[in-house]
């Protein structure tokens, strides 16, 4: 990678920060950082529009290792070139806002709910059948022929 992480900040979409802190205040995920990277590696169709302003989830600095790593890995993969901390995140920001509408709208869909602000949460109470939707979906996916 080059650059440093310094004051970077991993962004999500205003709608879908609630759904990131109702799984870390019950300890569905251990830190933010999880959830978002798990995000940026779920395949989707989805555009994320322009006109979204993102708001602050957690500090670059809470990533692992492991976790930049593999997030810097899948750039490269797509891009064939090495990029800044900084285009990292505002790509990854991307991924894991196409991975988040994806969750929310094919393994979420009967446990999620919008408010009439427009903020998405998991239906209180359902956080873990959520958590069992989302390790079924990744089971899925890693068990699945391509043929």
């Amino acid at each position: 990678m080059i650059g440093d992480i310094g004051p970077l900040r991993a962004r999500v979409r205003p709608s879908y920060l609630p759904i990131y802190k109702q799984l870390l205040k019950g300890n569905y995920i251990g830190q933010h950082s999880e959830l978002f990277t798990l995000c940026c590696f779920i395949p989707s169709n989805n555009v994320m529009e322009d006109s979204v302003k993102l708001v602050e989830l957690c500090q670059a600095s809470s990533f692992t290792q492991y976790q930049l790593t593999s997030l810097s890995a899948q750039v490269y993969k797509n891009n064939q070139k090495f990029i800044s901390y900084k285009d990292l995140f505002a790509e990854m920001e991307q991924s894991a806002d196409k991975g988040m509408s994806f969750l929310i709208e094919n393994v979420w869909n009967d446990v999620t709910t919008e408010s009439e602000a427009g903020d998405m949460t998991i239906i209180p109470g359902r956080e873990f059948e959520a958590q069992y939707l989302l390790a079924s979906y990744i089971n899925e996916k890693l068990t699945e022929v391509p043929f």
